[in-house]
C-alpha cells in the first residue's frame, strides 16, 4: 500500500507499507528524499556506501535526502513487513524552520518557505524505537494499512510532520552524546561520532560473521587504533565487547521463539562452540540458554 501526502509545494511525502518475502531496490545518488526505514517483522539489509545496516523490529534507519542506497529483503518463511516514510523536501524544511526559528519571526512570515531553509541532515544510523517515535510510526502504519480515504489521509498529513519533529528531537540527543568525545572542535566531535555509529551499525549487520577491527576501520574511514579509541569513548565498550553483547542479546530474542533451539541460536549469532556460548549467556543473564528458552516459551 502506497499513500502520497501532498504538501503546499514540492514533491509529496509518501508512506509505503509492504508485506513481501523478497524486495530489492537500488536508489541512485541524488534522487532519494529524507526517509525512515522501519521493519515491523523480519529484517531488511541496507548498504549505504561502505556502511551496512540490518533493520529489525525495534529499530529504524534514517537516510538523508540524496543518499544512494541498496535494500535487500529475503525471507524463506514469513513475509517481511516494512513501513517506509519518504518526507517531501518542503515538509522537512518547514518542520526544521518551525523548530529553530524564533516565534516572532514565524508570526511575521508564517507561510512555508518564506524564511528560506533546507532539509535537515540527520545522522544516518539505526535508532531504537522509543516512547516518542514508536507511537507515531504505529499510527502511520494503521492509517496506511487501511487505505487512503479522507480521514486516513488527514491522519497521515498530521502524523508525518509530528514524526519528523520527533526525529529532530532524537537528533539533538545524538548531538549531545557526541559532545562526550575528546575533540576540540564541535564539528570534529560530530564527525567522529558519526563514524563510530557507522562502525557500530556495521557490527550489528555482521553478527554471524563478525568483522575484524581493520574491516570496521575501513567502513568508518578511520585507522584501526583511532576507531578503537573513538568507539570506547562513544559507547563505553570496545567493538569486540559490543559484538559479544549484541550476539547474546540477539540469541535471547531467538530463544524466545516457539521453534527455538539452543544450538541454532548459538550458530545463527556467530558462536562456534555451544559450550562457550552457554557460559557467556549464563554469565550475562544468570540462567542457561535452555532455561531461558523454557521460560520464554512458557510465558509466550
Amino acid at each position: 500500500m502506497t499513500v502520497a501526502i501532498p504538501h503546499a509545494s514540492g514533491r509529496p511525502s509518501v508512506v509505503l507499507h509492504e508485506l513481501a518475502r523478497e524486495h530489492h531496490h537500488d536508489e541512485p545518488a541524488g534522487t532519494g528524499r529524507l526517509s525512515i526505514k522501519c521493519i515491523l517483522s523480519g529484517e531488511a539489509r541496507y548498504a549505504v556506501g561502505r556502511a551496512r545496516y540490518v533493520v529489525r523490529p525495534g529499530a529504524f534507519l534514517v537516510l538523508n535526502a540524496g543518499s544512494p542506497y541498496l535494500v535487500d529483503i529475503r525471507s524463506r518463511a514469513e513475509r517481511v513487513e516494512s513501513l517506509c516514510v519518504f518526507f517531501g523536501d518542503d515538509m522537512a524544511a518547514d518542520v526544521l524552520r518551525t523548530l529553530v526559528t524564533p516565534a516572532d519571526r514565524l508570526l511575521d512570515r508564517p507561510e512555508p518557505g518564506a524564511l528560506g531553509g533546507q532539509s535537515p541532515r540527520f545522522f544516518e544510523r539505526l535508532h531504537a524505537f522509543d516512547w516518542s517515535v514508536a507511537p507515531a510510526v504505529l499510527a502511520l502504519r494503521a492509517a496506511a494499512s487501511r487505505g487512503a480515504d479522507r480521514s486516513d489521509a488527514a491522519a497521515l498529513a498530521e502524523g508525518l510532520p509530528l514524526l519528523l519533529g520527533r526525529l529532530v528531537g532524537a537528533h539533538r540527543l545524538t548531538v549531545r552524546d557526541a559532545e562526550r568525545l575528546p575533540a576540540a572542535r564541535p564539528a570534529t566531535r560530530l564527525e567522529l561520532y558519526r563514524r563510530a555509529c557507522v562502525a557500530r551499525d556495521y557490527l550489528d549487520a555482521s553478527l554471524a560473521a563478525g568483522a575484524p577491527l581493520a574491516e570496521l576501520a575501513r567502513a568508518a574511514a578511520l585507522s584501526p587504533y583511532h576507531l578503537l579509541r573513538v568507539f570506547r569513548h562513544a559507547f563505553g565498550e570496545t567493538p569486540h565487547q559490543y559484538l559479544t553483547r549484541r550476539r547474546l542479546e540477539r540469541a535471547a530474542e531467538l530463544l524466545a521463539r516457539p521453534d527455538a533451539s539452543v544450538t541454532r541460536a548459538c550458530m545463527e549469532v556467530g558462536f562456534e562452540s555451544v559450550g562457550s556460548f552457554s557460559a557467556l549467556f549464563k554469565r550475562r543473564y544468570r540462567v542457561s540458554p535452555s532455561d531461558w528458552r523454557r521460560g520464554a516459551t512458557t510465558v509466550g
